[in-house]
């Protein structure tokens, strides 16, 4: 039950936690220091911890402490000298004049640990000792950002001097050139970015009077004609065609409760590589991955570009994770030459060129084209619209729908699948999964394919032609409204009893080649077949057939005829584009159909 206030405290060398807590007890704590301790805090389940302004030496704060504002994560606090422990702050330190704001009331004493007084400057410092001194901290480039040639960036500082003078190098300190001999004390210098590329680069700011104070920016920065975005990366904010292309050498993550916004025209380059395991640490492949939101909108004149960096080679993926937000959207977009990533979740390895787990972001107007594996993967619940995209030319499946356990539900509309050198659409799992209104074209394996018996598909109103197989199904399945022509097969079920209704067969070898199943054949045309239907030699289906027309004088004895079928005659299509396939009105299939089916709907 202890309540303690810290502030002004500094806390390092600690083998264990800076400051531990016990039971129901209450920790407030303000501009203090946390640096180089075994963990800056340490609370439990009945413990409460308020923190601001102060500095931590983790990324973030425990899950049970409350962050309170105006705090410093994972930044050296510049001491002074530590060997001889000496932990005052150092004239570039981060810690000056980043204590809380406004100290009334809050009873922090006159005098530092130093004894000198407490507040100097316009605000407190954090930590045990205040600096007395003139001050200067460059705080931006930092270590690792990339600026463009020819556009205008802001070096950032803080300091109390009258005026300073901002330097250049190109060589990792070796050699300065000036910026500008003198510039005022505003914190802030645009900077048009020279024709000088290179990865080693420093700013050094000083007084402009006599050079001391000086500071160098953190780590070295980028100077090139591409935004580069190293290994590790977290993304946020907004990737602007003024700034691309971006080229991002490793894994980059859209951190959760943070939203990358990509704007229309945005070239996004991915470093091509061999190594596909995500746990080794030869993996080699540029990637991104959102844990957050991505809103990558491009427009129809002006797609946006995710591919390889080069001529040569596949990148890894773009993926989405479970805490994705539903907002992210991913539109007018063109995916190319991305590949796979093994074990990147679970020891799950992923191979859509966009790649969904458990997140449904909505995906419509992309292109898919030339990618390793497959075009686009959707895996566990993952439920997303998927509209008016191409998928094609890709290795593998234009889309695979792959979980265990869990049925995602996403809705597959208007899309072109086309090309692809093994399935269209390809599905494993308990997915429930709606296919309406897209072209399935010339996939060298199954426009189709739904592998498995708890999955449940309904494929309607589609143009699904010279595939291979147009559509398998193992599971259950209902095909409405289809036009399935120049297909080996039109459509092959695997045991069960489908529902097929409604469905034009043209110039397929066999329309319906059936596999111990007995499918139910309603309100379909056939036309030009080889053959209308099919089955293994001793299998035990029987398609129950009624109300279709043929144009074969009889049905094969196999087959049960339940009635109201036309035989031996023509459908009279018209022949004329968009929709040659589409009936005159003398047709003797006008009004021969039947209503009583569940799967009718007006």
């Amino acid at each position: 039950d202890a309540r303690l206030q810290v502030s002004n405290v500094t806390l390092t060398g600690n083998s264990e936690n800076g400051i531990a807590m016990g039971l129901n007890s209450f920790l407030s704590v303000s501009n203090s220091i946390f640096w180089n301790n075994g963990g800056s805090l340490s609370g439990n389940a009945s413990s409460t911890i308020d923190i601001g302004y102060s500095l931590i030496q983790e990324e973030s704060l425990p899950a049970d402490a409350q962050n309170l504002g105006g705090n410093l994560f994972g930044r050296d606090p510049q001491f002074a000298d530590t060997s001889a422990d000496n932990y005052s702050l150092r004239s570039n330190s981060f810690c000056i004049n980043a204590g809380t704001p406004d100290t009334s009331g809050s009873q922090i004493g006159a005098t530092d640990l130093d004894g000198q007084a407490r507040v100097v400057h316009d605000r407190i410092d954090m930590g045990a000792f205040e600096f007395s001194g003139d001050y200067l901290r460059v705080t931006s480039p930092d270590d690792q950002d990339s600026w463009k040639i020819g556009t205008t960036q802001t070096i950032r500082w803080y300091s109390n001097l009258t005026s300073v003078r901002i330097e250049f190098s190109a060589d990792s300190g070796a050699t300065w050139s000036e910026i500008t001999a003198s510039t005022e004390n505003d914190g802030a210098y645009q900077w048009t970015i020279p024709n000088n590329p290179s990865e080693r680069c420093l700013i050094r700011i000083s007084d402009a009077a006599d050079s001391d104070p000086v500071d160098v920016s953190d780590g070295l920065f980028f100077i090139s004609d591409v935004t580069i975005i190293p290994d590790g990366s977290r993304v946020f904010g907004t990737w602007s065609k003024l700034y691309s292309p971006f080229v991002v050498r490793g894994t980059a993550v859209v951190p959760a409760d943070s939203t990358l916004t990509i704007e229309p025209g945005v070239v996004v380059r991915f470093n091509a590589g061999e190594q596909h395991v995500f746990t080794s640490s030869e993996f080699d492949l540029g990637m991104l991955k959102v844990e957050g939101t991505l809103m990558a909108q491009g427009s129809e004149s002006d797609s946006i570009y995710f591919t390889r960096d080069g001529n040569d080679g596949y990148w890894g993926l773009l993926f989405f994770d479970k805490n994705t937000e539903t907002t992210s959207l991913l539109k007018y977009a063109v995916i190319s030459y991305a590949s796979f990533v093994d074990s990147l979740v679970d020891s799950l390895s992923y191979e859509g060129a966009v790649s969904c787990r458990s997140a449904s972001p909505e995906i419509s107007h992309c292109r898919f084209d030339s990618n390793q594996k497959s075009g686009l993967q959707l895996t566990e619940n993952s439920s997303p619209t998927v509209a008016e995209n191409t998928l094609q030319n890709n290795e593998r499946h234009g889309l695979l729908l792959s979980n265990a356990g869990v049925k995602g539900k996403p809705g597959i509309t208007k899309n072109r699948v086309r090309q692809n050198a093994a399935d269209g659409i390809h599905i494993e799992g308990t997915f429930y999964a709606d296919i309406e209104q897209n072209r399935i074209e010339q996939n060298t394996g199954h426009g189709i394919y739904n592998a498995s018996g708890y999955a449940t598909v309904r494929v309607a109103n589609n143009f699904i032609t010279g595939n291979n197989v147009g559509v398998f199904s193992s599971g259950s399945m209902e095909a409405v409204g289809n036009l399935i022509s120049e297909n080996n097969t039109g459509v092959q079920p695997d045991g069960g009893e489908p529902q097929l209704m409604n469905n034009t067969f043209v110039q397929n070898t066999t329309a319906i080649y059936c596999q111990n199943s007995s499918p139910y054949v309603t309100n379909c045309l056939f036309n030009q077949n080889g053959k209308d239907f099919n089955h293994d030699a001793g299998d035990d289906s029987q398609p129950v057939v009624s109300y279709s027309l043929f144009d074969a004088g009889y049905l094969d004895s196999w087959l049960a005829n339940a009635g109201f079928n036309l035989m031996g005659q023509q459908p009279q299509f018209t022949g004329t584009a968009p929709h040659p396939y589409a009936l005159k009105s003398t047709s003797p299939a006008i009004e021969r159909g039947t209503m009583e089916n569940e799967l009718v709907t007006l």
